[in-house]
Order: structure tokens, then sequence, then C-alpha cells
């Protein structure tokens, strides 16, 4: 079997003329010839290096490397099929030929060649043999003896826009006379013809065509270079053949004057004015018997003339329907509206290959395109991510990618990525040919902006504060005042989702609005001109700093994992709250929002982000701010750094701590006492146990349950690392006991805060109890009770798992493997291990991380798999001099144990020489690549 051919492909498709009807009158005898159709193919096609991709009832698909190989295997099989003798079933075979690139996946092709050589073959004869140009100019000056082309003239074939010239085989042996090809042709319609092909909605065809079988008025609403037009002259070729009178394509643009609606109509359908009638009752009389199909393209700036019309004509004809394409719906009964979605594109954030990335139709438009304006242009493995980052942050909007695309003429795609931060700038240059509203990027928006009304053009401009999307009660509270009543914004949202300005994500749990990239820049352009940037971004940063603090003591319950997804949705308005607050009038709000947020950044594990939105806060407000929040600011930023740099971490916990005790702060000393100990426990010698003892006793006197839970909880880690495990299940337990009480004692204090009653009871800390029983579980184990571990340990994974905390998930899974390892189950262990270590990668110079590595190491030694185990000691005594002490950072005296007892028995488990080479090669290791190895 040859293997399929790529790059350029001549096709040849079959099929059996009147199949139906032979198998209807003779069913064994064509049992018979199907099989004797079947060989001969198979033996031909295979003969000439034809490769047989797809097989469809009785029609073959076939690809060959060129189009002679294809040709003289076309013929060769039509000259067996007429020679045989077939006595009473008269197979007869019609054979189509078309030459052009085309996509193969899996033995199988796609695109628009495959396409228009099966409509090539769709409209021969038996016994004939058509062949595309494209094939016609490949062969014109190669074919074999005896054989010549007959023109056939153009033809339009169903589904295909553009006609294709056709051309027949003559050859010896073979039947030359046929009636007129069964085209499309005899069919009026003045579609106009298309210079590029159609891309990527080949599933919107189709549905669009059902909708045209079940309504007599559809719209396709969407926005500007979108794409309506196009899928418009599309679905209109593909029913070409199910209007008798015609398909008429009547383009509304450049129309200035409502009343003329009529007349363009009437022009596209060749109809004159008559004396003494008006026009449109011309019209309705024309129409009143005919099956037609109107397309109205570009409803948009006449939008009630065509809901006039299109009415008119509803209830005067039967069979007329309307195919509308417009910003928005003409909004008359009968009427169906389909909205036009982007394409899809590709995430640049994925790692995507040229071959997945090849199969978006963003891409595939683009690359088409491309290759318009340079014909040398290929997608590789160093262009992909721009290509990528083109097409996603142009939204798949297909107006936009063409005209990024026509710059590859003058520019590398790399360049064109890095520019759409301007892209009104870049993306023109559009067709000379095209409407003047669809030639720059630019002018396609002003096109619809220009439309709305004053209302809409102020809440349009007002929305583009918001990045990511919005509610409605974010709109109401941000976007209203000043010429907008809140109780306006609802009705005007609405309206401008009418008009394709603004989606609508009607599926989500709480319905949410956005726009796409390129109208929200256009958009913020707008709020900038008209000065309202300081004003709307001040009352973002409100509304956002208000919902965080309301989110806050939801984070502390038992459904967190609900809240951080609250909060995850809202992640790009946070972004764009806090760049507004680093400003000094508006620092102190941004203080507040990202306090607020401190547990979603642990659990997210987004502690690099925290950090670096807290020190650039903290640099706006400055040194000589001695304020509470600034104190609490400090202590949040010293325990997100704890995970990646506990160093750092415990200068911003000894600041907290200062600034707090100088205010008599109460809360704030005891969170920075908690948590200054905890930084300071991994040195072992005593240093943090007073930290602790002050923060629980502080928070005892003034019933402090945040503070007290986590200073017990940490308390009880310190204990456990110093060995008194009857001391550690004491805290522990009474961790616990606090952290049931969080979620409410937080609710009580934001409904005093607010003045407010609290009613709504949240209950306690998922997370936290989970901490505390995988500790608990630790301690059991350590003191040899397996039992009681093992049922610590899966109460904690099942509640840190329910409030999707990765962080603490992490910590239970290593947690886990400690268990298994010590029960010697060492591949339960290693799953844990590498699950844990897998959560964590991302932040390589974290405790967490050392602490894996160490277990792997040791589980490595237990299993006598001292090459491996030396690899990984070596990469952990240069993480040593990387990172930090490896004793520090398990900060156990047990663990500490375990590692030296795992070294001393490696070293004594392998000549010196060979530990020596091992511990060599682990040492030079990055400390990815130890990752990787722990992993492997």
């Amino acid at each position: 079997m040859p293997h399929p051919p790529t790059g350029t492909v001549s096709f040849v498709f079959t099929d059996i003329e009147g199949s139906v009807a032979l198998w209807e009158r003779h069913p064994e005898a064509m049992r018979l010839a199907l099989a004797r159709h079947n060989a001969v193919l198979r033996e031909v096609i295979g003969a000439h290096s034809g490769f047989i991709f797809k097989t469809v009832g009785d029609a073959f698909c076939a690809a060959f490397a060129t189009a002679s190989d294809a040709l003289t295997a076309a013929t060769a099989a039509q000259r067996i099929m007429q020679a045989e003798d077939w006595r009473d079933t008269p197979i007869t075979i019609r054979i189509g030929l078309h030459t052009g690139a085309a996509e193969e996946r899996d033995g199988d092709y796609f695109g628009t060649t495959v396409n228009r050589a099966a409509r090539v073959m769709s409209v021969a004869y038996g016994q004939q043999i058509l062949l595309s140009t494209a094939t016609a100019e490949l062969l014109r000056d190669q074919l074999p003896g005896g054989l010549t082309l007959r023109e056939m003239g153009e033809h339009r074939l169903k589904g295909l826009i553009n006609p294709e010239r056709l051309w027949q085989v003559v050859a010896p042996g073979l039947r030359q006379d046929f009636p007129a090809l069964q085209s499309l042709n005899a069919i009026p319609n003045n579609l106009p013809l298309r210079s590029t092909s159609f891309l990527g909605r080949d599933q919107d065809v189709s549905q669009v065509r059902d909708l045209l079988e079940t309504t007599n008025l559809l719209t396709l609403v969407g926005s500007g270079g979108i794409g309506k037009t196009s899928l418009s002259l599309q679905v209109a070729a593909s029913v070409l053949d199910r209007f008798r009178d015609g398909v008429w394509f009547v383009e509304l643009a450049p129309l200035a004057d409502a009343a003329l609606v009529p007349s363009a109509v009437a022009t596209a359908l060749g109809l004159r004015e008559e004396p003494g009638k008006p026009l449109l009752t011309t019209l309705l009389d024309f129409l009143c018997q005919r099956q037609l199909l109107i397309i109205l393209d570009n409803c948009e700036h006449l939008v009630e003339a065509c809901a006039r019309f299109a009415d008119s004509v509803l209830r005067t004809s039967h069979e007329t329907r309307i195919l509308a394409s417009s910003r928005e719906p003409l909004t008359i009964g009968g009427e169906l509206a389909w909205r036009v979605s982007p394409l899809p594109a590709p995430d640049p954030k994925a790692q995507t290959s040229v071959v997945q990335l090849t199969q978006f139709a963003a891409v595939r438009l683009f690359i088409e395109r491309a290759r318009f304006a340079n014909a040398s242009f290929q997608v590789t493995n160093d262009n992909a991510p721009s290509v990528s980052q083109i097409c996603w942050c142009l939204d798949g909007v297909p107006l936009a990618i063409e005209l990024a695309a026509s710059r590859v003429k003058a520019m590398r795609v790399e360049q064109i990525a890095e520019r759409l931060g301007d892209r009104f700038r870049l993306l023109t240059g559009g067709s000379r040919t095209a409407l003047p509203h669809q030639q720059t990027l630019r002018s396609t928006i002003d096109w619809s902006h220009s439309l709305l009304p004053q209302v809409e053009r102020v809440l349009l401009r007002r929305l583009s504060v918001f990045s990511g999307g919005w509610t409605l009660e974010a709109a109401e509270a941000v976007c209203a005042g000043d010429g907008i009543d809140s109780a306006e914004v609802l009705d005007t949202l609405t309206r401008l989702v009418d008009k394709s300005l603004v989606v609508l994500d009607d599926l989500a749990v709480d319905p949410r609005y956005r726009m796409l990239e390129t109208i929200r820049q256009y958009s913020r352009e707008k709020l900038v001109d008209a000065k309202e940037v300081e004003q709307i971004g001040d009352g973002h940063l409100t509304f956002f700093t208000r919902q965080a603090e309301w989110l806050e003591p939801r984070f502390y319950c038992p459904d967190q994992v609900r809240w951080y997804a609250k909060a995850e949705v809202e992640l790009d308005n946070i972004r764009a709250a806090l760049e507004h607050s680093l400003s000094p009038t508006r620092v102190r709000d941004g203080m507040r929002l990202i306090n607020a947020l401190n547990r979603y950044w642990v659990a997210r594990v987004y502690w690099r982000e925290a950090n670096g939105w807290l020190k650039r806060l903290l640099a706006v407000s400055g040194s000589e701010d001695h304020t509470p929040l600034r104190a609490r600011a400090l202590f949040v930023t010293g325990q997100t750094t704890n995970y990646y740099d506990p160093t750092q971490a415990r200068i911003f916990a000894e600041d907290s701590l200062r600034l707090a005790r100088s205010l008599d702060y109460k809360e704030g000393i005891i969170n920075a006492l908690w948590l200054t100990g905890w930084l300071n426990y991994p040195k072992l010698d005593g240093a943090a146990e007073p930290y602790f003892e002050e923060s629980i006793e502080l928070a005892r006197a003034i019933d402090y349950v945040y503070g007290a839970a986590h200073a017990y909880a940490w308390y009880g880690v310190y204990k456990i690392g110093v060995g008194d495990y009857e001391a550690a299940k004491l805290a522990l337990r009474e961790g616990m006991v606090q952290a049931e009480r969080i979620g409410d004692y937080f609710a009580t204090k934001l409904a005093l805060r607010e003045g407010t009653s609290q009613t709504e009871r949240l209950g306690g800390d998922a997370t936290l109890l989970g901490r505390c029983a995988g500790n608990l579980g630790l301690a059991a184990m350590l003191q040899g009770d397996f039992v009681a571990a093992k049922s610590y340990l899966d109460q904690s994974l099942a509640l840190v798992r329910g409030a999707d905390n990765r962080n603490s998930i992490a910590e239970t899974l290593w947690l886990q493997g400690r268990l298994a390892l010590r029960q010697n189950d060492f591949d339960s262990a290693l799953y844990h291990f590498k699950e844990s270590l897998a959560l964590y990668r991302t932040y390589t110079t974290s405790v967490w991380v050392t602490r894996v590595l160490v277990y792997i190491a040791i589980l490595h030694v237990a299993r006598d798999q001292f090459t491996i185990a030396a690899q990984l000691v070596g990469a952990l005594d240069a993480r040593d001099k990387a990172v930090g002490s490896i004793n520090a950072h398990l900060g156990s005296l047990a663990s500490i144990a375990e590692y030296q007892s795992a070294v001393e028995k490696l070293r004594a488990g392998m000549p010196a020489a060979a530990f020596d080479a091992e511990w060599k090669a682990g040492h030079g290791l990055t400390v990815e690549q130890s990752i990787e190895l722990a992993l492997s």
C-alpha cells in the first residue's frame, strides 16, 4: 500500500451512476457486480501509485502524487469498466479529477480541494471523466498519446461559491457524447465571485442551511468582520438547487437612504418600476408565486427599513426566503436570529504542536491569507507561538486575521504579534475593492460605533474598564452616573448585545458579559478621549475591593472552592483594579483588595504574583505609612513569600510585627507572631516557641479566632518537628476547634463593619482543618500508629481536595507518601510523592520541593535503587548550596534522621567510585533537571 501523498495532491473521485435503481432491480447480481467493480478500481488505482483513502458505498476516493498518474488511472478504469460484460447490471461510473493543496491526517484528507474534487465528479455522467482547470493545466503539455481535453465551460457546483471551468477527457475507445452537465448553471442567481476560499465554518454552513428549511427569515447576527457575508454566500451556494427561481444577493452597505431598500432588491432581481404602481407592490407581486432566496447583506444601518421590507415579503409570499446579515436582529415576527461566532483559535499559553495548531480554523485562515501575501510563508516550530498569539489576540475574527496576514509580505509574524497592542494602526491595508468600512480594522468598528445612540456610546466606552468580562451588578455599580441611570444599564447593555458589540455568556453560573478584545481596545480609546479613565477606574477599583472583602470570609468555609472560583473568574478585573490602585491616592484600596484575597493567593499558588503586587503597593504607600493596613500587607507578603523564599519572608514578618506592636494593633501582632514563629521553626533551636506561645496567649485573650487557629496549627507542626508528639496533638486538636469557627467569625466581623446583621452561617475552614488532620496523621505515624495515621491523612486529603487548595493537597500527598514508605508500600509512596512534586514544580526553590525530593531519594534507597538515589543525593547537595540548608528545609528531627540514615545506607551499598560518579552527575543537574529525574 503506497503512502498517502502530501502537499499538492491530485484526487480521483468515482461512483456508480444510478446504483440505487440497480440495487432495487437486481440485488443479487449487484453484489457480484459490485465486487468486480471494487476489484477493478483497487487494482487500477494501485497499479498507478494511487492511495485509496476512503470508500463510501460504491464511491471511491483516491489520491495521487501526480496529475498524470491520476489521469492514467482514471482512463484505464473507464476502459475496463466499459469493456466489461455486466449482463443484467450495466454499471457505469462517473469520474472527477481535481488538484490542489490538501491536509492529510491519519490517512484521510481534509480541505476545500477534497470538496471541489467531489463536486467535479457529481456533475458528470456515467462513462464520463471530468477535470477541473487546476488538473487540466498540469496535464496540458503531458497528455498521453491519443488523449485530448474538451472544454465544457464554467459551471456552478453545489456548495461552491465560485464556478469551475471543467474539461472532459476525450480518448479512443471511450464514450464522447453526453448531455449538458448536471451543474447548477440553469438556476438563475447573481452570487458574486470570491477571490479567496471559504475556510473553517463547515458546521455553521450545515446548521444555517438546515435552519433555512424551517424559517422564511433567518438573520445572521455578529460583530463587524466576523464573516457574516462570507457565510451567507457559502450557504447560498450550498442551497442553490433548492430554489427554482434562484438566489439573489443584495448588498445594502453602499445605501445611505432607507427608502432605497426595495429599489436595491428590485435591481438585483432585474425588475423595473411600473408606471403608476409603487415599486414595493411590483416586487411583492413578482415574489408572490416564486420560490427564491433573497440575501440582504449589511442591514445594520437600515435595520428598520429592512425589517419593514422583510415583513411585507413574509406576509405575501410563502415560498420566498430571506437570509439577512446584520449586527443586530431585524426583530420582527417570524424571524430566527443566528449568531455568528469567531473562528476557533488556539490558546497561546497551551503547548500546541504545528500539526495541532493547523486544526484551528483561525490558524488555517491566517496561513492561507499569509500565503497570498508571501507565497513562501510556512508555519514552523519557531513562528508557531506567534501565529497562535495573533489568532488568539484577534479573537478569531476573520477580518482582523486577514488584515494581520496581509502584513506577512513586509513583516515576520513575530513582529506582527508584538505590535498587536497598536492593532488599529497595524491592521490596515485591506483589499481596495472591499467596502470602505471593511478596509481597515478601525473603519469596521467606526461603522458600528457611528450607528449607536449617545447613551449606548457612553456605556460601551465605560465597559472597556472591565478586563475578562463583567456581571450586570458590576456594570450597574461602575458605569452608572453622569448621563446613565443605574436603571438604564440593563436595557442599554441588552441593546449592545443585540448589536454584537457585547457578548453575553448565558451558560455561566452567573451570566457574564464581555467584549472582543479589539472592540475593548477601541472603546478604551473612546474612554480616554472622554477623559473618564480616572473616574471609571476609581469606580472599578471600589467595586472589586468591596467584592474581595465580601468574598474573604467565604474563603474560610467548607465550600471555599466555590468562592475561589468566583475570584478566579474575576482575576483579570482584580489585576486591572490593582494596577489602577498604584498611586498615593488609591493605594489604600489596593492594599485592602489584595489583603482580602490572601487565602486565595495561597490556595491557588499565585505566590509570586501576589508578592509582585504587594511589593509595588508597599513601595507606593511608603515606609512612613504607619497604619494597620500596611502592617497586614506586610504580613500577607511574608505569608505568600514563605512558600518559595523563607529568608525574605522572615524579614516581612518581622517588619509586620514591629509595625503592629508600635500601633498596638492586636490582630496584626498575633498574626505576625505566629508567622514569625513558623518561619523560625525549621531551625529547631527553640527560637520559634516564644512567638507561638505569645500569639496563642494574645489570641485567646481577645477571642481572635483566625489568629488562634493558625497559631495552634503551626505550633503543633513545630512540636512534631522537635519530637514532642503529645504536645503536638494537643495543639493541633485545639487548632481544629478554632478552625471550626473561622468562617462564622469572619462573617460576623464583616457584618459589623458594614452595619448589617449576619444571617449566613459559613462554618469552619476546610483547608486549616485538613492541615491539622494531616499533621495529626504525621504525629500518629511517627509514633507507629499507622491505622490512626491513615485515618487522619485520608480525612485531610478529602478536606483539602474538597476545598481545591492546591498547596495543601500537595502537602497532604507528601504525608501520604511518607506513610506508605513507612509501610514499605513503595509503589504507592512513589505515586504520592510524584503527584505532590508535580503540583509544586513551578516553584523550584520551595521548601516543599526539597522535602519531596528528599523522600524520593529515601524511597529509592529503600528499594536498593542506588544509582538514581545517588544522583538525587548529589542534586540535593547542590540544592543545599543554591536555596538553603536541606536540614532547615526538612524542619523535623525525624526527617533529618531518616535522610541521614538513607545516605549512610546508600554509601555502604555502593562502591565508593560508583557513588562518587553518580553523586557528581546529580550535583551537575539544574533544579529543573533534578525534578525531572525525580519524576522520571
